[in-house]
């Protein structure tokens, strides 16, 4: 899988338990199983959402672990955090960091939701091979840009200094 090895390295350092849907992901486009391709890329992009709401410490209804959680639950409380943020944080260099981290990673994930993750996810369609490539490539972005914070294997905040 020299591909993957090479192509996803910084998301499989930072990531490691994405490997198998990776590596699931990329084999299926490449059999052009287009609609198999997207799901393993959704579970790829739940691996850093949950590691997201995990950093941003964020509490679901009733005590649910966030691996229970509907995407745009997570993501709506994420958008909230990153409000505060905005609201709080004194203005600056980190402030502008962490802003355009968690919007940019809160952007990436509605988008995969809204385009990939619900039809998926419940049948409502096929896909094309143009749009399993595109969920392969949205799918490392947002990964990629995850991965330049955060890791699984450490549940520590970021630590912005505003």
């Amino acid at each position: 899988m020299i591909y993957v090895e090479h192509d996803w390295k910084t998301v499989l350092t930072a990531f490691p338990s994405s490997r198998y849907d990776v590596e699931q992901g990329v084999d299926c486009h490449a059999c052009d199983h287009n609609s198999a391709a997207i799901f393993h890329m959704m579970r790829v992009a739940e691996i850093g959402l949950t590691r997201l709401a995990s950093e941003r410490k964020v509490k679901l209804k009733k005590d649910r672990p966030l691996s229970h959680a509907q995407w745009g639950e997570i993501i709506g409380a994420v958008e909230k955090s990153a409000a505060e943020i905005l609201r709080t944080a004194r203005a600056g260099h980190e402030k502008d960091l962490a802003l355009a981290f968690y919007n940019s990673a809160n952007s990436h994930a509605r988008a995969l939701k809204d385009r990939y993750r619900n039809a998926v996810m419940h049948s409502r369609r096929e896909f094309s091979t143009h749009e399993a490539a595109d969920a392969i490539s949205h799918t490392k972005s947002f990964m990629t840009g995850l991965a330049e914070r955060l890791n699984e294997k450490s549940n520590r905040q970021i630590r912005w200094r505003f």
